[in-house]
């Protein structure tokens, strides 16, 4: 079988499932997964190259599992993600393109005010604190987790894109319950924000595979906002930013949360689908 005939094949059965909207992209992404090709190769090869029976059997079975409802990521392992590449397994959240939109307000914010010391909750694979550390050299970041598993994949995925990293500084803490005498002045992250009977719905119907504890933030989706609330009462400096990802519908609980006790709502951050996506908030 020709790589032609094996990326028709596969198109074809990947359109037969109506969660997949560009089956013609995903076949070609899996394929190269297994011939280890680029695209350009893999339109230079598209005619002549013989699919062996080890490659057909590899593709066919990355094919089934996508139609069994597994993302492209978890399948191939990395997701590219705001010029850098994250190794992913199902330990951890796979970084989603509506993130990178917070991440461009963090880096944004960390040149406007000159921000030195932040602190990243929930890093997951080290999506948010690797892609800005990479723009911000001099910003000192703690990146916590409550997974040791995926500290372990953060901590491949900071020696992958940033070599001889010396400002990325992870370890396994719960938010809930964590203290330190260090001050911050900038605390990031993207907590889980969706409530339970909600996750329990989303994995039923396989529309993610996502782990359970990247996804629930509790009965209303805000346990882990309040958690991030007094910690930062403890430790962001005064004038120091919060920047969190949220929600499309929980713009009005963020200011609830935040627009209090010392803290200011500062600014809605719009991702690319002109969804809520994200807030900016200051301690006065």
């Amino acid at each position: 079988m020709t790589l032609k005939e094996i990326t028709i094949q596969s198109t074809e059965l990947l359109k037969k499932s109506d969660f997949i909207s560009s089956p013609a992209l995903e076949a070609r992404i899996l394929i190269c997964s297994v011939l280890q090709l680029d695209l350009k190769k893999f339109f230079l090869n598209l005619e002549n190259h013989i699919v062996n029976d080890i490659e057909l059997q590899s593709i066919q079975l990355l094919v089934s599992k996508r139609i069994a409802g597994r993302s492209i990521a978890s399948i191939i392992g990395y997701q590219e993600f705001y010029d850098c590449q994250f190794f992913v397994d199902d330990s951890v959240l796979i970084p989603r393109p509506d993130t990178e939109i917070i991440v461009e307000h963090i880096i944004k914010i960390v040149h406007d005010k000159k921000l030195s010391n932040a602190i990243d909750i929930g890093t997951g694979p080290g999506t948010i604190a690797i892609s800005v550390a990479k723009h911000c050299k001099e910003l000192q970041i703690d990146a916590i987790d409550i997974s040791r598993k995926a500290l372990e994949l953060c901590a491949k995925n900071i020696q992958f894109n940033i070599p001889g990293n010396t400002t990325i500084n992870i370890f396994e803490a719960d938010i809930a319950h964590y203290t330190t005498t260090k001050k911050y002045d900038l605390i990031m992250s993207n907590p889980p924000y969706i409530p339970s009977n909600v996750v329990t719905e989303i994995l039923s119907n396989h529309t993610v595979d996502d782990p359970v504890i990247s996804l629930d933030g509790g009965i209303t989706g805000l346990e882990l906002y309040h958690a991030i609330k007094r910690f930062a009462q403890e430790s962001l400096i005064k004038g120091g930013i919060i920047i969190l990802e949220h929600g499309y519908d929980q713009k009005n609980a963020m200011m609830e949360i935040f627009n209090n006790d010392g803290f200011v709502y500062k600014e809605c951050i719009i991702d690319y689908g002109n969804n809520d996506r994200g807030c900016i908030i200051e301690r006065l």
